[in-house]
């Protein structure tokens, strides 16, 4: 999805092998924020990233995927639209959404998601990398992962 993008997509992929359940949400989650981004922002460029990260429960991690488009913001979701459709997805599978799409931009769509025990480990492969409503409750809040956790800040 990101090489077929009409702008430069910067993707920071640092995770192993997850549940097929997981893979999937999170694959939509940020297909369908490039989509919208392609569609709705006039974004210049996007940076992706999906990591590892501590959960809030000692113990306990999170697959995070953060991303970001530099166009003109203003997202919110719409019932029946793609954000909606990604929040849908992403809290059905235990997981959170956040959206933070002031006007003027940046957008940044943070979906979180428990992890949970690889389908297989596979050792021997590297890591994947590729470098080429309520909206209050929606957006990005304090003791969240912030946006900047996430994404780096290369777009700008």
């Amino acid at each position: 999805m990101a090489a077929q993008a009409p702008f430069p997509v910067n993707v920071n992929v640092n995770v192993p092998r997850l549940t097929p359940e997981t893979e999937a949400a999170v694959y939509f989650a940020v297909s369908e924020s490039l989509t919208n981004a392609i569609k709705h922002s006039g974004a210049r460029t996007a940076d992706v990233a999906v990591s590892i990260q501590d959960g809030d429960v000692p113990g306990t991690s999170t697959v995070v995927a953060g991303i970001r488009d530099y166009g003109r913001g203003g997202a919110r979701v719409v019932p029946g639209g793609g954000l909606s459709g990604i929040e849908d997805r992403i809290r059905s599978a235990g997981g959170q959404f956040f959206l933070n799409s002031p006007t003027g931009g940046p957008s940044e769509v943070i979906v979180q998601l428990p992890l949970n025990t690889p389908a297989r480990a596979d050792t021997n492969q590297p890591d994947r990398h590729d470098s080429d409503s309520n909206e209050s409750d929606r957006n990005v809040r304090a003791g969240s992962r912030a946006a900047s956790d996430v994404v780096p800040n290369e777009g700008a």
